[in-house]
């Protein structure tokens, strides 16, 4: 006879301990749900320095021992329980042993059996069964319908344990209050005005929240799969492009071996070294991935079936005994975060080598292995208002860009650390804001890309703009400063428009004044007196010779300032024009209110009120 369907569900180690690969003795059950003999636990726990907490054995998951050690951890019932299912369903399928009578002396032959009892029965005990009072109700199957329904038939569980306090009497309820399992006597001592219910009551809403975390641990397993498969898949892709690194890089030692060879052989030696660093390395964190997810996997697939079989084949008493544990465990290992596998990974699984061409060569060099994607992000340095940043501080600090940025009166110069293409992105900054002109209402920066192909050792000048200074009082604010990333000899790869500010009125009409990605400027917005924007990188200089902003400064020249402040040329009692970026980007002051421009050349504004900036 084939084995059974229950046998084949139940997992060699949900059935004896895997410690001895004995049969449980007095089974133990760990916060991650393992269970283990008393005595093998005991011993384990001899072996550790540490004797407050145990480690599994089988998921190293540390479990708190309670006062009492070993012995006060919870019995697991379930598993003792199901071994005399287990039993049943072994002699059914042993071909090469029959079934005797468990009532009788006479050990006849079995035909039937008793699921309450749970004995196998002869035909004369069958009779007595049913003339007996005690026994008269039992439920008596045959041999032969046992065998083809065995998967359904449960057999009555062992009898409920007997309170460890009262001795006399069996446990029957379950205290809400303390999470544990009491007698009738209990509910009037030592739980007295506690919340109780019987367990045949409790054992219902246990079984939903198991089984309503069992649906989502389906979920997190595909998941699981799905994050091992993909870091494997990259891990063959980063054996792949090792594999054709380092034979293009065999190709290009070949091809230079003629001229340099010496010095060819020494450059191949070291970024074969190099690349085998970087395979090693990440092979390593990949290995320590993977081992992290079948580690995840195997603890949920063991918390998942003790779940299960706790659901199908366990007593309300014994559901009970560990459903706290079961929903702990379940959902601890439900908020496990699985491995960025899409941007982490992928960055570890890309090498490459860029080769050199010889007239590019100030000394023999095979070119360079890139072990990912290089990333720089360049701020303000934590710098606000119209004058630029003093100190780099350790806002780069453990960044790609770390160590490659000097800083001179507000400019930051970046040193190229590899030869290939970039990308390059810069946004302007938004005008200012205050009490009657809303962040939300304000202009916002262009936001200008471009891709480069930039040299080794090459120097990029970078401006970050800063936004127009926060008005006090009133309305009327400075623009925002542009961003600009150019050589060395200002010739511009990047710029991208700052805000234009506003004055002279509440922010009633068409916000007009967001950065432009032409080469044109827009019109500053917030009232009908406003500057025109500047173009073709020279600043904003066409104003109505009313009390308006100061223009925008651009790449080569200054914006115009208010003719009664600022000795300027346009704009009347306006604001300061922001500086050029070739003459410092500095911010344009602003009248009233500190209405200042950003760094970056925004202008100042005039700014309504009667507070003067200084």
């Amino acid at each position: 006879m084939a084995e059974s369907k229950l046998l084949n569900r139940l997992s060699e180690d949900f059935l004896e301990c895997q410690i001895c690969l004995q049969p449980y003795r007095r089974p133990k059950v760990l916060s991650c749900l393992h269970s283990f003999c008393q005595q093998c636990l005991e011993e384990l726990l001899k072996k550790q320095k540490i004797k407050t907490e145990i480690d599994c054995p089988t998921c190293r998951t540390k479990t708190l021992l309670p006062g009492g050690g070993v012995v006060k951890l919870k019995d697991n019932f379930f598993v003792e329980s199901l071994k005399d299912t287990i039993d049943v369903h072994k002699k059914l399928t042993n071909e090469g042993e029959s079934l005797v009578c468990g009532s009788c002396e006479t050990k006849s032959g079995a035909e039937s059996f008793c699921t309450d009892c749970g004995f196998f029965l002869c035909d004369e005990c069958v009779a007595i069964h049913r003339r007996i009072a005690v026994t008269r109700g039992h439920q008596v199957i045959g041999v032969e319908q046992l065998k083809a329904e065995s998967d359904t038939v449960k057999i009555k569980p062992r009898p409920l344990p007997p309170c460890r306090i009262h001795s006399q009497e069996t446990l029957k309820l379950f205290c809400i209050d303390c999470s544990e399992a009491i007698c009738q006597i209990c509910t009037v001592l030592s739980h007295k005005d506690h919340k109780y219910e019987y367990f045949i009551d409790r054992a219902v809403k246990a079984k939903e929240d198991i089984l309503a975390l069992l649906a989502k641990t389906e979920k997190k397993m595909v998941d699981l799969k799905n994050a091992d498969q993909q870091a494997n898949a990259q891990k063959t892709e980063l054996e792949k492009n090792v594999n054709e690194t380092i034979k293009n890089i065999k190709k290009k030692a070949e091809q230079t071996r003629k001229e340099l060879v010496a010095l060819v052989n020494q450059q191949e030696t070291e970024l074969l070294d190099c690349v085998n660093t970087v395979s090693q390395t990440r092979s390593k964190e990949f290995s320590t991935a993977i081992e992290e997810i079948e580690t995840a996997t195997v603890a949920l697939e063991s918390t998942a079936e003790f779940g299960r079989n706790i659901v199908k084949y366990g007593s309300d008493f014994e559901i009970m005994a560990v459903s706290g544990e079961v929903n702990d465990r379940l959902k601890t290992l439900l908020q496990t975060k699985l491995v960025d596998t899409t941007e982490k990974l992928t960055e570890k699984a890309h090498i490459a080598f860029e080769e050199e061409e010889m007239s590019d060569m100030v000394k023999p060099r095979l070119g360079e292995v890139h072990a990912g994607k290089f990333e720089a992000i360049f701020t303000t340095l934590g710098t606000t208002g119209r004058l630029g940043p003093t100190s780099l501080g350790t806002h780069y600090r453990g960044q790609d860009h770390e160590g490659l940025v000097q800083l001179k009166d507000g400019i930051q110069y970046f040193t190229v650390p590899y030869t290939g293409k970039y990308r390059i992105e810069a946004a302007g900054s938004a005008a200012g804001w205050g009490v009657e002109d809303a962040k939300s209402a304000r202009g916002r920066g262009a936001v200008i890309r471009g891709t480069f192909r930039l040299q080794r050792g090459e120097v990029l000048k970078i401006l970050v703009g800063q936004e127009g200074a926060k008005n006090r009082s009133c309305h009327g604010v400075g623009g925002g400063g542009g961003t600009f990333v150019t050589k060395p000899d200002n010739t511009p790869l990047v710029v991208a428009g700052g805000a234009g500010g506003g004055d002279d009125g509440p922010r009633t009409w068409p916000n007009t004044s967001d950065g432009a990605t032409a080469t044109a400027g827009k019109r500053s917005s917030g009232g009908r007196r406003n500057f025109a924007g500047g173009s073709d990188g020279k600043g904003a200089t066409q104003g109505d010779n009313h009390n308006v902003g100061g223009g925008g400064g651009g790449l080569q020249t200054d914006g115009a300032s208010g003719k009664v402040h600022f000795g300027g040329t346009d704009g009347n009692e306006g604001g300061e024009g922001g500086e050029a970026f070739v003459n410092g980007g500095v911010g344009g002051r602003g009248v009233n209110c500190k209405s200042d421009g950003g760094f970056g050349g925004g202008g100042g504004s005039r700014g309504l009120g009667g507070i003067h900036s200084s």
